[in-house]
């Protein structure tokens, strides 16, 4: 029980995610929820094993967070003062770990870590960007960023870490694999 991931402040508002898949927005001065989604029954997201652990993002006007959802309902962009789904994209289940909002290649993104599956997407449309696929595990660590083209990851129990490069080819973006070790 209780929360697992860091809540987020914007302005007058706090966004929190709640274990067993409660999403709020709540009114810092008086405690007032603004708005709120049960991620399991609005978007046919499942309970991770230790609860939802994404902390939410703040792009511009988006509040933008892991769902787990079917239906290319994974990760979601909401609007922050009223919870209207802006977009959402892929289809995953929840990992544990949390977006991050980065620019790779001079191209600004939201790179997300989910239980199967590194991916990146344009924070203002959804629109994927690039994708790496990694084995099922727990997905915790939030991928690091160490330089304009690279992106790390990794996890425990024997899946190991990656390092990619994030490279253009025909006008994509591609994840091209630099090294894997599974120490």
């Amino acid at each position: 029980n209780g929360p697992r991931c860091t809540p987020t402040i914007d302005g007058d508002l706090v966004f929190v995610l709640g274990a067993k898949g409660k999403l709020y927005a709540v009114d810092i001065s008086s405690g007032r929820q603004v708005w709120w989604y049960n991620l399991v029954e609005e978007f046919g997201s499942k309970v991770p094993n230790w609860g939802f652990s994404c902390s939410p993002l703040v792009v511009d006007d988006y509040l933008i967070a892991e769902v787990g959802g079917t239906e290319n309902r994974s990760l979601l962009a909401f609007d922050k003062q009223n919870g209207t789904v802006v977009w959402s994209t892929h289809t995953d289940e929840a990992g544990y770990s949390s977006p991050i909002y980065v620019t790779l290649v001079d191209i600004p993104q939201v790179v997300q870590l989910t239980l199967r599956t590194l991916f990146a997407v344009n924070p203002q449309t959804g629109q994927m960007l690039w994708s790496y696929d990694w084995p099922e595990g727990i997905n915790i660590a939030t991928p690091m960023i160490l330089s304009k083209d690279r992106v790390f990851i990794s996890c425990s129990y024997d899946k190991g870490s990656v390092m990619l490069k994030i490279r253009q080819q025909d006008n994509q973006l591609i994840a091209e694999e630099i090294w894997k070790n599974r120490r």
